[in-house]
């Protein structure tokens, strides 16, 4: 499974219980790696008697919502000045959203969960749902730890000086100067004849070691290349990829220049290598987490729900909402293109969604070391430049994706459930 999968562990001494749905609703704090949730109410199981005719009742109760056109989305003009009276300013054809936040979402979900089943070893005790990862939003799938904890992720230390600055630190005792900086792959030749200009050798790839694709065991295809990254969910597809590498890539800019420069907030004091990533991981985490907030959710939330999301008028959760990784964290399924317009060299008519899977290394026959013709031209993507309009996600695809009908048969007050879907979707956030 690209979203989890299902392991067999000894006995936990926390009661993980606490992420099936049997959990208790009213408590607080879950264990480490569990998930919290959101509803006292659930459906009762099928059967007889007064529990199925309750079932039934809540069943009729969604459909009669969905067939009444609650969920049809207002017009554009309602939409524009809903936004405008929450305080965002939604430009010329902002109503569609740039195709790169489909892949952005993504990542992001990556950053918050990974769910894998657990089989308890205790008899008696059932399979339970468990997060990997951390709850706030760190990168953790980036990242993974630091270089002392996840080393295959970052460059080798040198052990020769290249300048003078180097030569310093190795007199302190500092022989690791690229110690702290991501290994990045390097494009291979062009794929198409006519783009022979662009040179390989680009530092714009995921690293990549050669080894058999896992599906390649079964179907006898040539040797894949697997990424060497802590989450091999981020080489799911070509944008994904790129985007992943893209910030590896900021990082070791920022880095180096630290330690070329040092400190610039402290009279450019003098930085160790382990100082210049912790400072610089600091700086892409604090980037990240304000495109997040200020830029993402403010395109896809409600203009109210993301107005009270600014203002702290949320539930906060020491664990990420299990309703939040099954619901709303699967909007980015509704955000897919068939086509994409990958950059200037490449048509849209080569460039379709299978064709941008192909470029990972769990595939049969990947496309792979990347084509340096492929490499992600992201104006494409985001809006970045004026004189260069990215393209969007499907037309059906508005910002404003939260629907009433969500509501019907819970059981919960107005109030409530709009509290609910604040905490849904901005609760984890804020960490």
């Amino acid at each position: 499974m690209r979203h989890g999968q299902f392991i067999k562990t000894p006995d936990h001494d926390h009661a993980l219980q606490a992420t099936t749905g049997d959990a208790v609703s009213k408590q607080t704090v879950c264990p480490f790696g569990a998930y919290s949730t959101l509803f006292d109410a659930s459906p009762a199981p099928p059967g007889k008697g007064a529990e199925t005719e309750s079932l039934r009742e809540r069943i009729k109760e969604i459909a009669a919502a969905r067939a009444s056109g609650v969920d049809d989305p207002p017009p554009p003009e309602a939409d524009k000045a809903a936004a405008e009276a929450a305080g965002i300013n939604i430009r010329p054809g902002d109503e569609h959203v740039p195709a790169g936040y489909t892949y952005f979402g993504q990542l992001v979900v990556h950053d918050l969960t990974h769910s894998i089943i657990t089989a308890m070893r205790r008899s008696g005790t059932a399979p339970v749902l468990e997060n990997l990862a951390t709850p706030p939003l760190d990168l953790d799938t980036i990242y993974g730890g630091d270089p002392d904890q996840s080393p295959a992720l970052y460059q080798p230390a040198q052990t020769k000086a290249r300048h003078q600055l180097a030569r310093k630190k190795i007199r302190h005792g500092s022989d690791d100067r690229d110690r702290y900086l991501f290994r990045l792959g390097r494009t291979a030749m062009a794929a198409s004849p006519e783009n022979w200009r662009r040179g390989s050798g680009l530092p714009f790839d995921l690293p990549r070691v050669e080894a058999e694709s896992p599906k390649g065991q079964a179907t006898g295809a040539r040797v894949g290349i697997t990424a060497l990254v802590h989450d091999d969910r981020n080489d799911d597809n070509l944008v994904l990829a790129q985007l992943t590498a893209l910030f590896m890539l900021v990082h070791n800019k920022v880095a180096s220049y630290l330690s070329r420069n040092g400190d610039p907030t402290a009279n450019d004091k003098e930085l160790s290598n382990r100082q210049s990533f912790a400072l610089a991981r600091h700086f892409v985490l604090k980037a990240y987490r304000r495109i997040v907030v200020h830029d993402f959710l403010s395109r896809l939330l409600l203009p109210k729900i993301y107005q009270d999301l600014i203002a702290g008028n949320v539930e906060k959760h020491d664990h990420v909402p299990v309703e939040f990784v099954f619901g709303s964290a699967r909007v980015g399924h509704a955000m897919v293109r068939n086509f994409y317009t990958v950059n200037d060299d490449i048509r849209p008519s080569v460039s379709a969604l299978g064709r941008m899977m192909s470029f990972s290394g769990s595939t049969a026959d990947p496309n792979l070391p990347l084509p340096a013709d492929w490499v992600i031209d992201w104006r494409r993507f985001f809006q970045i430049d004026k004189k260069v309009e990215p393209q969007r996600v499907p037309g059906a695809f508005r910002h404003s994706w939260l629907r009433p009908s969500c509501t019907a048969g819970l059981r919960l007050d107005k109030q409530n459930w709009r509290a609910r879907c604040r905490s849904t979707t901005s609760g984890v956030v804020m960490s």
